[in-house]
C-alpha cells in the first residue's frame, strides 16, 4: 500500500494526473493521504481511504505500464 502511495504521490505530474482520475471517475475521495499527511491519521482511516481507492489506483498504475509497453514497442520497431 504505502509503495503504491508514495510512486503516485512521489512525482507530481504523476501526483496531478491521478488526481485528474479521481476527479474523471468522480469519486468521494479527491486525493490520496500523501505519506507526510497519514502520520496525522489513524492507520485505520489511512487504509480505509487507501482500500476505498483501490480501484483508482489500480486503473492508474495498469495505464503506466501501458504506456511503457507501447513505447518499448515503438522503440523495437525504431531500432529493427
Amino acid at each position: 500500500m504505502t509503495k503504491s502511495a508514495n510512486s503516485i504521490t512521489a512525482a507530481s505530474l504523476q501526483h496531478r494526473l491521478f488526481r485528474q482520475l479521481l476527479l474523471d471517475v468522480e469519486t468521494e475521495y479527491s486525493n490520496l493521504i500523501p505519506h507526510m499527511e497519514a502520520r496525522w491519521f489513524s492507520i485505520t482511516e489511512v487504509l480505509q481511504h487507501f482500500i476505498n481507492l483501490t480501484n483508482e489506483v489500480k486503473t492508474f498504475l495498469k495505464s503506466k505500464i501501458e504506456v511503457v509497453a507501447f513505447l518499448a514497442d515503438v522503440t523495437k520497431k525504431l531500432i529493427v
